[in-house]
């Protein structure tokens, strides 16, 4: 099995993007074939547990309190509503519940306690679980990382999309996102 790469040159990634998209799909079902069985793929549900009202200001982002957007507005939902979804999830043949949640920077206290309740519901059920939240304190990474029983969150998210857009409208620098999210996981870590 070949390691991930993360000294890809310009002209390389290039060649990649430009490539033509039935090349692209025969060089993913290759490498899936050298980690998978061949005809399965994971069913993943993403919820979003709190909608609306992020003070980031990304054009893209239909959560952006910036912009007169479709998108409803909610506060964080409470740990049984997210739990019945991850259990409707799981019936249908999800095996990884990923929980959404518009801030730039998580939150603290009694929302954050309830998005690690929300964790551990979602691992006691036998799903992998993962998270995107905004930006995460030291604490609150430790916090994810150990919440969980029987094993740790799987996968967070930060958003860090200033390196897919020329021009992504923030209100700080692309580096104060760059810092690993999980200890003990290196930067630009996949999910597994």
């Amino acid at each position: 099995m070949q390691e991930p790469r993360h000294d890809w040159s310009i002209p390389e990634i290039e060649s990649i993007y430009s490539a033509p998209l039935l090349d692209l799909l025969l060089r993913a079902q290759l490498v899936h074939r050298e980690h998978h069985h061949p005809n399965e793929v994971q069913g993943c549900v993403l919820l979003n547990v709190k909608s609306g009202g992020c003070p980031e200001d990304c054009a893209y982002c239909p959560q952006s309190a910036h912009y007169r957007t479709e998108a409803g507005r909610y506060d964080l939902m409470q740990v049984d509503e997210a739990l019945a979804a991850a259990r409707r999830a799981r019936d249908q043949g999800a095996t990884r519940f990923c929980m959404g949640a518009a801030w730039r920077d998580a939150a603290e206290g009694e929302e954050f306690d309830r998005v690690l309740a929300m964790v551990r519901g979602v691992r006691a059920l036998g799903m992998e679980a993962c998270c995107t939240l905004g930006m995460l304190s030291d604490s609150q990474a430790r916090r994810l990382n150990g919440s969980a029983h029987p094993a740790p969150l799987l996968a967070s998210q930060h958003r860090c999309w200033r390196a897919c857009f020329r021009r992504v409208p923030t209100p700080r620098r692309a580096g104060t996102r760059s810092a690993p999210l999980l200890p003990g996981l290196p930067r630009g870590t996949p999910p597994s």
